[in-house]
């Protein structure tokens, strides 16, 4: 498929890549890749080893049918085998899946959602004919970085939900002018102190 090789936009890799330090893209092309080490489909990301104990792994894994939850379940398993130390996953926010609620809910610490409909780059970067901007997609589907990472052994660690804020560039923008709803503004005033999230990443997320 065709979005099996959209492209991570470098502003929002870099937000992610700042806090985290990959070592490994494990979804990737000698074209694409974002890490010096990456595993491509030849080498088969099912069947090479991750990393040796302390790597972090990207994957924005391909997008057809079925191989989001099989990297997902890749991803937990080469922590289980002490391969890697946490996996950082580009997936669908798809809340209606059977691999949301087996694989990202039991597994991930962290449920970060990007400030928008993510604008991947396409494969081969000509212009996209939807939006009239070259090398960029804009799809029809939420996403969200989903993290996954070694617990310590008997410790339960609640799922975190949070937001990651990247620029978007001039073509995208803000989806929402902040007081576009009606009576947003007196809502804000009146609860503007619960709206940041319990978890920001970006260059210019605030901080509690």
């Amino acid at each position: 498929m065709a979005n099996d090789e959209w492209r991570t936009p470098p502003a929002l890799f870099a937000v992610l890549n700042a806090r985290h330090r990959f070592t490994v893209d494990v979804a990737a092309t000698g074209a694409n890749t974002l890490c010096a080490r990456f595993i491509t489909a030849e080498q088969d990301a099912f069947v090479t080893p991750w990393g040796c104990g302390d790597d972090v792994a990207w994957c924005n894994p391909p997008y057809s049918n079925g191989l989001i939850p099989a990297f997902l379940r890749r991803g937990i398993d080469e922590i289980a085998e002490g391969h890697i130390r946490e996996v950082v996953c580009l997936i669908r926010a798809d809340v209606s899946t059977r691999y949301w609620h087996e694989l990202v809910l039991p597994f991930a610490s962290e449920v970060l959602l990007p400030n928008g409909r993510v604008n991947f780059l396409t494969a081969d970067g000509e212009a996209d004919r939807g939006s009239g901007t070259k090398g960029a997609r804009s799809p029809n589907f939420a996403s969200a970085v989903v993290v996954i990472r070694r617990q310590s052994e008997g410790i339960d660690v609640p799922l975190v939900y949070g937001s990651v804020t990247y620029d978007r560039g001039k073509r995208y923008g803000d989806d929402e002018a902040p007081d576009r709803l009606p009576g947003d503004t007196a809502f804000r005033r009146r609860h503007g102190s619960r709206l940041q999230p319990r978890l920001a990443l970006g260059l210019e997320a605030a901080t509690d």
